[in-house]
């Protein structure tokens, strides 16, 4: 399989000219020791590059084999594991959870497979669950905890639909989570070098186990590189925790690709958001550029894919900075997209344009981005704003996009830039005084 997959890299890869200077220049700007890249396109792996250091203390070279922290990408794979069991026709997505949990409280009732899926659920996040607790004794926790909301009303992000999904998972299969995603998907796809370490904690001691070829997570600050580790509780794994490598993550998207894994109706559900939602079974949905997308990072971009399946085009990105928003794989992307119309959102005329205030405030934003592209933060143009994740998270982000040849009001707070050959949407939320308190940044 390894031999198959390094022989299709010789012979499809693509070569993006610009592709390295763009990784190396973001490294130098994220403080980003390695980084490893795959682009899988119709079932075929054609580019896959490694980056820069895997170990500071060991200086060890990132190669393919390096195994990386997956975080919250592990939901993804989850989801795809999820929908095997869907065609098996061991579960439905829309079976309610007291299906599998006789002793699940009354308010859980309306709650399916489907909305622990898609972070619809209303359950709440159950804190510092120690790492010792089984799957059985976090669902107690958190059914402990009244709902946040009605069911299928709203979403949000967290871990808690998870711990109750990977625990109605073991119930169904009579195996741990573990054992499960390893029957379902890494066993048969050959992904021999992804796996949990088993972290667990005794006194003041944490004891991992050993994970060959392992790559450190890295924290900037205070000019040097810290290092930084995530602790995932066993009952959290569905949700977090799996390290792996380029080759393996890219044997996922090519089973994907190829229809080895799951059905094409299959992927349609495991893809198709929540009403009034961006999340799906297990990954997240979105626009880029104009195209349906979808994908998941993690740590917050410790990993980080981005697929577009109309052209069953998926870029993988793994690294090792801690401090660094989810945008390499789009800057990725942009080699690989071609050249595609600047995206949809029509400027419109700002009523304020002939009034001093409204042209001051637009030309004071517009002077703002301009300033976040050569990575100066002038504090005075904020109020109460968190400066030190503008600085430390998004900046490399902002900075990636290049200098904006326009920026148009296209509805209160809301501005649009064309960024190259972007068009990015600048979401401002002010102070009375016209000062930037927090914003937002999208690409269209």
């Amino acid at each position: 399989m390894k031999r198959a997959l390094l022989t299709l890299l010789l012979a499809s890869s693509l070569g993006a000219e610009g592709l390295d200077d763009y990784v190396r220049e973001q490294m130098i700007v994220a403080n980003i020791p390695g980084i490893a890249i795959a682009v899988v396109q119709e079932g075929a792996v054609v580019e896959m590059k490694t980056y820069g250091t895997a170990s500071v203390e060991h200086q060890c070279a990132v190669t393919p084999s390096t195994r990386f922290q997956l975080a919250s990408v592990t939901k993804a794979l989850t989801g795809t594991a999820l929908m095997r069991l869907v065609e098996e026709g061991a579960l439905s997505l829309d079976d309610p959870v007291s299906k599998f949990i006789a002793d699940a409280p009354e308010s859980w009732k309306p709650i399916t497979i489907r909305h622990l899926a898609t972070h619809t659920s209303g359950l709440k996040e159950a804190p510092d669950l120690p790492a010792s607790l089984s799957s059985a004794e976090a669902v107690k926790k958190i059914a402990a905890l009244p709902l946040q909301w009605e069911p299928g009303t709203r979403a949000a992000y967290g871990n808690s639909d998870f711990i109750v999904l990977a625990h109605i998972i073991e119930r169904v299969t009579g195996m741990t989570f573990p054992a499960f995603l390893q029957r379902k998907l890494l066993g048969p796809l050959a992904m021999t070098a992804t796996m949990f370490d088993n972290a667990s904690e005794s006194g003041r001691a944490r004891i991992t186990a050993v994970v060959p070829r392992r790559s450190g997570v890295y924290l900037w600050s205070d000019g040097v590189q810290k290092t930084y580790t995530f602790l995932y509780p066993e009952s959290t794994y569905s949700a977090g925790g799996l390290f792996s490598t380029i080759e393996d993550v890219a044997k996922w998207i090519v089973a994907i690709d190829r229809g080895t894994l799951l059905k094409p109706e299959s992927l349609n559900a495991m893809w198709t958001a929540a009403p009034k939602s961006d999340f799906a079974i297990g990954w997240m949905t979105g626009r880029y550029r104009g195209q349906r997308a979808v994908g998941h990072s993690g740590g917050p971009a410790l990993a980080d894919i981005l697929r577009f399946p109309d052209r069953k085009l998926t870029i993988i990105v793994l690294q090792n900075q801690r401090k660094l928003y989810p945008y390499l794989a789009q800057g990725v992307a942009d080699f690989f997209l071609g050249d595609l119309p600047i995206a949809r959102t029509e400027p419109i005329a700002d009523p304020n344009a002939n009034a001093d205030l409204g042209a001051e405030l637009t030309n004071q934003l517009r002077v703002l981005i301009d300033e976040l592209g050569r990575g100066i933060v002038e504090p005075s143009r904020f109020h109460e704003a968190d400066l030190t994740t503008i600085r430390d998270y998004l900046m490399p982000m902002i900075r990636s996009f290049g200098p904006a040849s326009s920026f148009e009001w296209i509805g209160p707070g809301n501005y649009r830039a064309i960024h190259g050959r972007k068009a990015i949407l600048w979401k401002f939320e002010l102070a009375p005084d016209g000062r930037v308190h927090s914003f937002e940044v999208e690409a269209e």
